[in-house]
């Protein structure tokens, strides 16, 4: 749940007016956001939360829900509050959401400018805008700070931010200030008539998470960061046995999101003692910029120490000082024409005939096993490919999840291939829930005729495989020096 208002008489939080949208199971929940990936997660309610409404669990932000649902948004702008189920919440009740995770790794969020330096429309524009500027409306409503405040709050924030440039490294700079300078503290209470971040920051220097997160959010908008605390719940704890994370009353918790133009809201932990949000490691195809374009440290030439460019095409031995060509230009020209022919219709013969190979080795590869069997492998090695190994403590089910797909149902799609491959090998083959009784053996051809395209296209977008291949390379070298060596140490033994 996200809040917008702070009220420093009583230093709490509250939301403006709200409308509820009704939303049907499975459908997904629009967004211009940009760099998403899905995650599916399976609640089941064991004791109730004592919360007022029924509010669904799940990473935020929550996409779609296989229950009905109530989307309660600000009436004003349209951001979403919270997801509410529409019935009780009863002990045994289970569902599914899948939500949208940032895939935006650290330096495409640097990338972002503040508001006030970020291109803008003029007012009587009426075309389309790009999804990667500024909501204004979104910032107006996300920058709002009462009258009153202690000045020492905007002055300390301007302080410990002064030496950074970017936006989300300010972000970060007020993060780590709050985690290395306050101590988390839940035995605290307020004095009557104190505001809670004047307290907090400059007597008390103790607190809960709600302290932490207003006080990094305030800091923000007083530096012109859009920014606001949202309340729900931490990870929990793993069990050992079942692999599903057990989450109490206990684990309420308060954080904070920042809104990144073209990449929504971005969480931030400023609370000490809790782990800091990982960012995702940058793609391998490029940085993709505020402006949606792919940029490359590749610009065509190549800058030495003395600021001389050097062409990346041809190399210094290929031209002699003072040579001249016996043909004509006409003739130059016809020549390098054939010879660009000659090697772009070599190199596309050799693709192509790679890719046939490729075609063969694929379409044989786990042949002997079962058709699940097969499928699974083949998951898993395009997704180690991506870069996503399989570790021996995980199950099937918690690799499969792990596979960052983006769009909603081939995710749905992968989670039933593994589920499928996990019945069909340790299912009692007598068993109805066994796939070769159920029917759903049959359903694994057209499932993956769905899927595997859309993995090859992650692989490709994610080439992980790339960094290996060199490695392998230099070790068979080293292995063949050392095979030659031990060769001659025999030959001068004898």
């Amino acid at each position: 749940m996200s809040y917008e208002n702070y009220d420093s008489s009583n230093s709490s939080w509250s939301d403006g007016p709200t409308q509820k949208l009704t939303w049907k199971p499975g459908d997904t929940y629009p967004t211009t956001t940009q760099m998403l990936n899905a995650v599916r997660q399976d609640i089941t309610i064991v004791n109730p939360p004592g919360e007022q409404h029924p509010y669904l669990l799940g990473a935020p932000s929550i996409a779609a829900a296989s229950v009905p649902a109530g989307v309660e948004q600000d009436k004003k702008i349209g951001e979403v509050i919270d997801w509410l189920d529409q019935n009780a919440l009863g002990p045994g009740t289970h569902y599914v959401v899948v939500s949208y995770v940032s895939a935006a790794d650290v330096k495409t969020l640097q990338s972002v400018p503040l508001p006030k330096n970020a291109p803008t429309f003029p007012s009587d524009y009426d075309g389309p805008t790009p999804p990667t500027v500024f909501d204004q409306s979104i910032v107006n409503t996300y920058l709002q700070l009462p009258d009153n405040l202690d000045p020492r709050i905007a002055q300390l924030a301007r302080q410990q931010t002064a030496a950074y440039s970017t936006m989300y490294d300010k972000v970060v700079a007020l993060e780590s200030y709050l985690r290395n300078n306050e101590t988390y503290n839940t035995n605290i209470s307020l004095p009557p008539g104190e505001e809670g971040v004047s307290w907090f920051l400059f007597r008390s220097h103790q607190g809960f998470c709600n302290y932490f997160a207003t006080a990094m959010t305030v800091m923000a908008r007083s530096l012109g960061i859009p920014a606001r605390v949202v309340a729900g719940y931490t990870n929990g704890t793993l069990d050992p046995k079942t692999h599903q994370h057990i989450i109490r009353g206990t684990d309420a918790h308060a954080w904070v999101q920042v809104y990144f133009a073209g990449y929504g809201w971005i969480n931030f932990e400023p609370s000490a003692s809790f782990n800091t949000f990982s960012r995702p490691l940058p793609s391998t195809t490029g940085n993709t910029g505020i402006n949606g374009t792919t940029s490359s440290s590749n610009a065509g030439s190549l800058i030495t120490p003395s600021g001389r460019g050097r062409t990346q095409a041809g190399s210094e031995g290929s031209q002699t000082s003072g040579s001249q060509s016996s043909l004509t230009p006409a003739q130059e020209q016809a020549q390098v024409r054939q010879k660009i022919g000659i090697t772009t219709g070599s190199i596309i013969l050799l693709l192509l005939f790679g890719v046939l190979l490729f075609m063969l080795w694929w379409r044989r590869l786990f042949r002997r096993y079962s058709l699940s069997m097969q499928l699974y492998g083949r998951i898993c090695m395009l997704a180690s490919w991506a870069g996503i190994q399989l570790q021996p403590s995980q199950t099937p089910y918690e690799y499969i999840r792990g596979i960052p797909i983006s769009d909603t149902q081939d995710s749905l799609v992968l989670e039933k291939l593994g589920d499928i491959y996990v019945r069909d090998i340790w299912a009692d083959p007598e068993s109805a829930e066994h796939p070769r009784h159920s029917g759903e053996i049959s359903e694994l051809p057209s499932l993956w005729r769905q899927l595997q395209p859309h993995l090859f296209l992650y692989v490709l977008r994610h080439p992980s495989f790339l960094r290996v291949i060199p490695q392998h390379i230099s070790s068979s070298f080293g292995k063949m020096r050392q095979r030659r060596r031990e060769r001659k140490l025999m030959r001068e033994e004898f």
